[in-house]
């Protein structure tokens, strides 16, 4: 009996332990003479960026069929909040540097785009 009760009261607090992904959504504009296949040029070189430093961001990038027409979302996500704030802090320092992958494909990106606005979200 105490067996069963343990296990249902595992069963139910299970999805209140869990960690939600995190989700990283940019609108962006392209700026100056960008064109679309050149910022998803950039965004390739980005992910592998992102591969070969070990990060655990990945983006995706929508283009509105919809509304505004001028703006893509640049989607990026990571396990969770805490791995977020680590891999967001360990960007920033890489730039800071200068001269690393990391470096160079921001440089890449602040040339060819302009972010909008940008929000954080829990994925339940």
């Amino acid at each position: 009996m105490i067996r069963s009760a343990l296990l249902a009261i595992a069963i139910v607090a299970a999805p209140l332990t869990a960690s939600a992904q995190y989700i990283d959504a940019i609108s962006t504009k392209l700026v100056g003479d960008c064109t679309l296949e050149q910022y998803l040029a950039v965004i390739e070189e980005f992910r592998g960026v992102m591969t070969s430093e070990g990060y655990k961001y990945t983006v995706e990038i929508a283009q509105p069929l919809s509304g505004e027409l001028g703006v893509l979302w640049w989607v990026g996500r990571t396990p969770d909040l805490a791995t977020y704030g680590a891999e967001y802090t360990r960007w920033e320092a890489a730039i800071a540097k200068g001269g690393t992958p990391e470096a160079k494909v921001s440089e890449k990106l602040i040339k060819c785009s302009e972010n909008q606005t940008r929000q954080g979200s829990l994925v339940r």
